[in-house]
């Protein structure tokens, strides 16, 4: 075969058709929903087909007073929504790009946004998982209720798999109410101000959904804010407990910031997440590093990465995450960044390339720093894909 090519599999049983020829004849498969992230991690390397997902999309049950909806993986995240709303429901996650993003690719890749400080990720609300392993053969984990505990856990070990373990076919989702109502706090300040607003955070009677910073230059809300640091907080909940929330935040908030804050109700609320989601992913041949630490320091390496370093910085502060985006010209620099950041951050923590050009990132530590756990998860590999059927060299480890 030539040494890439690509398969849009129509139904389930013509995938694992794929995986048993894969296996007789010695190639790779690389699964693909709507690729959004499908360049994350090592360049592929072994000869193979990409198995695009796409047309593996239909509503299998969707009991919606139990609460849970099952859908085959190549569901877009903007569909499953559309079908949530129809009975007033929710899968309150925010995944980058979700028009085009698939249900089993956001599992793979554990993709979250802005929310994830409220609402956690996908890892809390897969409830039940099928999948295509390395005998071409669909088995599945967990169930279509919400206390099930049969079998192993299938649904924690293929999310943030990378397409490694196997083609996620199918998967049940606990979901959630919408909320009633939903509005935000937009707060422009100055550096100085960041470390004040994060200790209100930690502290306050109310219960953001999200805490964001934003610094200078970043293109979201300028026109309202101008060029500093901006910070972001989100409630959401039913309508008396949101007023509520809105006025105690602000009522907490040093005077001089309270003089700023800007509320953003339901529309504005809505673009703003939708904003702050997808922005470290939309920037085309952008550079990006994705950091990880505990959340106390967030305010500080924010801080200290937009001074240092010639990039933007979007903070999920309540998470631990910071994304660091590159300006461009600067892509040749990422591999010198990262050494930088890494021996800045806590030992726990890891800074991990999440996108830049193929060429730069060959030699580069894509996955950042090697962690305690990068062992058992190439044992697993090994378990579950002795033949390095699925996305082979190109997990941490080139596992």
């Amino acid at each position: 075969m030539d040494s890439l090519t690509q398969r849009r599999p129509q139904t389930i049983s013509e995938i694992g058709e794929l995986v048993k020829q894969a296996a007789a004849e010695g190639w790779a498969l690389y699964p693909r929903g709507g690729g959004t992230q499908f360049d994350y991690g090592y360049p592929i390397e072994k000869a193979g087909m990409i198995v695009e997902l796409g047309e593996i999309r239909k509503v299998i049950d969707y009991p919606a007073r139990d609460m849970t909806i099952t859908v085959q993986a190549g569901m877009t995240l903007e569909e499953l929504s559309q079908v949530l709303r129809q009975e007033g429901q929710e899968l309150p996650v925010d995944i980058p790009l979700a028009e085009r993003a698939t249900v089993g690719g956001a599992i793979a890749s554990n993709a979250s946004g802005p929310r994830r400080f409220g609402w956690g990720t996908l890892r809390d609300y897969v409830i039940g998982i099928s999948l295509i392993n390395d005998q071409g053969v669909e088995v599945k984990g967990g169930g279509r209720v919400v206390k099930n505990v049969a079998g192993y856990d299938l649904m924690k070990l293929l999310t943030n798999s990378w397409g490694t373990l196997g083609i996620i076919t199918q998967v049940t989702l606990k979901v959630r109410p919408l909320a009633e109502n939903r509005q935000a706090i937009l707060i422009p300040c100055e550096s100085t101000d960041l470390a004040t607003l994060w200790e209100l955070v930690r502290t306050t009677k109310t219960r953001p959904v999200a805490f964001e910073i934003l610094s200078p230059e970043i293109p979201l809300f300028a026109a309202d804010t101008g060029s500093g640091w901006r910070v972001s907080i989100a409630f959401e909940d039913n309508t008396p407990s949101v007023v509520w929330q809105v006025k105690t935040f602000l009522s907490e908030l040093p005077a001089a910031l309270e003089k700023k804050a800007q509320i953003h109700s339901e529309a504005k609320y809505l673009k703003s997440l939708n904003d702050l989601t997808d922005f470290p992913f939309q920037i085309e041949q952008s550079t990006v590093l994705k950091v990880n630490d505990r959340p106390s320091r967030v305010v500080e390496f924010a801080l200290s990465f937009a001074e240092n370093f010639p990039c933007h910085v979007l903070g999920r502060a309540g998470n631990g995450i910071l994304y660091v985006i590159l300006k461009q010209g600067y892509e040749q620099e990422v591999g010198s960044i990262q050494s930088r950041i890494l021996q800045q951050i806590s030992p726990e923590g890891n800074c991990i390339i999440q996108n830049c050009s193929e060429q730069v990132k060959r030699n580069l530590l894509v996955w950042g720093k090697e962690k305690p756990d990068w062992g058992l998860m190439r044992a697993v590999k090994k378990a579950l894909d002795p033949q390095g059927i699925f996305s082979p060299n190109r997990f941490v480890g080139r596992i």
